[in-house]
């Protein structure tokens, strides 16, 4: 992903595993101002072998650090984050949940995501 937003003319830097966000981009491509892209992934809680549909809960809680912290102190720059949260043109969450199935080579089963953006 990252080398895609180089050719298309914007720069990007990476984040740290508990910074935010995973990824930031700028440049004219994208209108200017900074960008940011946060990923969220969980698994689904695990249930028994007669289950027909996957669980609805999650074995543990997806927490977005924009929800928790963005919207009481837009200005603060946390330790962890490239710049405030108010620096920002758009924000976008990207959420994926999925079952664990250690019967299959890549472990993942019924893979569903979303993505969310907030300017």
């Amino acid at each position: 992903m990252i080398e895609r937003l180089a050719t298309a003319g914007g720069q990007s830097v990476r984040g740290t595993e508990r910074g935010y966000p995973d990824i930031e981009f700028h440049g004219p491509y994208f209108g200017g101002g900074y960008h940011a892209i946060d990923v969220k992934i969980a698994m689904r809680k695990k249930q028994g072998p007669r289950a027909k549909a996957p669980p609805k809960m999650t074995q543990s809680r997806i927490t977005l650090y924009t929800g928790n912290t963005y919207f009481r102190f837009p200005t603060v720059k946390w330790p962890g984050s490239f710049r405030p949260f108010n620096e920002y043109s758009s924000h976008v969450d990207v959420v994926g949940l999925y079952t664990l199935d250690e019967s299959r080579k890549s472990r993942v089963r019924d893979l569903e995501g979303r993505a969310d953006r907030t300017s």
